[in-house]
């Protein structure tokens, strides 16, 4: 009996796109041959192949496919053709070559860009320590984290789900999944370029920002690194960093906007767009500022320079 066509622990469950070479499918005799029914199964176990581990195999029971097939009671009269491909391996599972093909290069550019995310935190780290990084290990790994970065944004998708996912996710995807007109290119490119240069800086300071929202929200309200600066000392020990400080520069602006008489609005900062845990740190910040307005002056002076500077978490 074959070997397993993919070593054992090979897992993509935290890839979101799965590589559909369209010529072979086209032209393939599921497509010719297959009704609708047989079709739409065939397609669902190659999704559910896909985050199995090892990817690209399925259990052999037929009421576990026909579950995951969609099948239901009609599976016996659509298993052969949803099957098509399928072989069974010297480890009791079924096996699809195409499906294993494609699983090895997306693991295989899993395990680089992980070397890669290995490469960077140990040159941070040593860059931290006072300690001297070759220039060519530096330069690799600036261009890397920005190529990183840049293709997120393009591809809409975010650090932390499996990188190196990006085979056959598609043409022309911006931020969130949504389409970028040809024409706006130059409207998104500095709101990419600033993104760009906030994600490195961020990185430089130790701090992953693994939120795509709340990175586009500080950009879109302007905030400014002169901003941010004061409050990475107690963000690197929040729950959520970005969030803290977009809730720490929302209550800065709003302190700093209720100081001046009759303010204009042109001349209002803007405010980070609602997030639920921008909200639930401010809220917090909020509360424990009322809750100590009875204290001494000391102890309100102390708690507003904790809104401006101090731990949300």
């Amino acid at each position: 009996m074959t070997d397993p066509l993919v070593p054992l622990d090979v897992d993509l469950r935290d890839f979101g796109f799965m590589p559909l070479d369209v010529l072979r499918l086209r032209d393939s005799d599921l497509a010719a041959l297959a009704t609708g029914e047989e079709f739409k199964a065939a397609v669902l176990l190659w999704c559910v192949a896909w985050h199995q581990v090892p990817a690209a195999s399925l259990p052999n029971d037929d009421r576990l496919l026909a579950r995951f097939s969609g099948a239901g009671h009609t599976w016996k009269k659509v298993k052969a053709e949803a099957l098509r491909g399928f072989v069974e391996c010297s480890d009791g599972r079924l096996y699809h070559a195409t499906i294993a093909e494609k699983a090895l290069e997306s693991w295989q550019a899993k395990l680089k860009q992980r070397e890669r995310t290995k490469a960077a935190t140990a040159a941070r780290e040593a860059k931290r320590r006072g300690a001297e990084v070759p220039r060519d290990v530096e330069r690799n790994v600036e261009r890397d984290e920005q190529r990183d970065v840049e293709r997120d944004v393009v591809q809409g998708t975010v650090k932390g789900q499996g990188q190196g996912q990006g085979q056959g996710q598609g043409q022309g995807q911006g931020i969130e999944g949504t389409t970028v007109p040809s024409g706006a290119a130059d409207a998104v490119a500095p709101a990419v370029a600033a993104r760009v240069a906030l994600v490195a800086r961020f990185k430089a300071e130790g701090i992953h920002p693994g939120s795509t929202a709340l990175l586009d929200q500080l950009v879109a309200a302007g905030v400014t690194w002169d901003e941010i600066e004061p409050l990475l000392p107690q963000a690197r020990g929040s729950r959520n960093a970005l969030a803290y400080i977009a809730a720490a520069v929302n209550g800065q602006r709003e302190r700093a906007a209720s100081t001046v008489i009759a303010p204009k609005p042109a001349a209002a900062a803007a405010t980070i767009v609602a997030n639920p845990d921008v909200a639930a740190t401010a809220a917090r910040l909020r509360a424990e500022e009322q809750r100590a307005i009875a204290k001494p002056p000391a102890a309100v002076l102390a708690l507003r320079s904790r809104g401006a500077t101090g731990d949300a978490s």
